[in-house]
């Protein structure tokens, strides 16, 4: 998860710069891409007993269950009944 997090997070930052004129510190990167692995890692487990800046200031310690993740519902898709619209 961290692997595609940085590159994601190095992309945003790449159109920042190019399409925004924004200036990117490298420590603000990383800091970006480690916060969204502990706001990921918190949705996925929120019994884990890390905080946001756990992840952020130490992520080689943070360890997360493979087996307690929260999955999402799924769920049968079921045709709305005429003159409904369905999100």
């Amino acid at each position: 998860m961290a692997f595609f997090d940085f590159f994601w997070t190095i992309w945003l930052c790449r159109n920042e710069s190019v399409f925004n004129q924004k200036n990117w510190e490298v420590n603000a990167i990383f800091d970006l891409a480690f916060t969204k692995i502990g706001f990921w890692c918190k949705s996925c487990w929120p019994d884990i007993p890390y905080s946001i800046s756990d992840f952020i200031s130490n992520l080689n310690y943070c360890r997360v269950p493979t087996s307690r993740r929260i999955r999402p519902a799924q769920g049968v898709w079921v045709k709305p009944p005429p003159g409904f619209l369905k999100f």
